[in-house]
């Protein structure tokens, strides 16, 4: 398991000591802070993952829709559970298992739990994750 931690200035490191992401801004001022700080680690999970760059650049895009839907006001949650679907299905194309015990699935797992504090229609996609 790789050793990811948040800095004081919204920066996420990785276990070679550089600055992997950084937390969308959006967040740093309302109420979903915490949203943020786990989209921030789940992109830094999938940043350290041994993937081609195309694969990376996938899902890291389909990370930051969700991450920029999550962060406004008016919310569509279909388009953060079709982005976050989005990103499994390519690291699962690209040969990266699901397992919510451990790296990118821990991250999304944990992810999906907060998500549903805030978006409770989410509690359905967040059930079948491990399907």
């Amino acid at each position: 398991m790789s050793d990811i931690k948040i800095t004081g200035h919204g920066n996420v490191v990785g276990s070679n000591n550089m600055v992997i992401t950084k937390i969308n801004e959006k967040f740093q001022n309302n109420d979903r802070k915490e949203l943020g700080e786990l989209f921030a680690l789940l992109k830094s999970e999938i940043k350290q993952l041994s993937l081609s760059d195309k694969s990376k650049n996938q899902s890291i895009r389909a990370i930051e829709d969700a991450e920029e839907e999550a962060s406004e006001e008016s919310t569509n949650v279909e388009t953060i559970q079709k982005s976050l679907n989005r990103m499994k299905d390519v690291l699962e194309d690209s040969g990266e298992v699901y397992d919510n015990a451990k790296s990118w699935g821990k991250r999304l797992s944990e992810l999906s739990q907060l998500l549903v504090k805030y978006f409770p229609q989410l509690i359905n996609w967040a059930n079948t994750l491990s399907n």
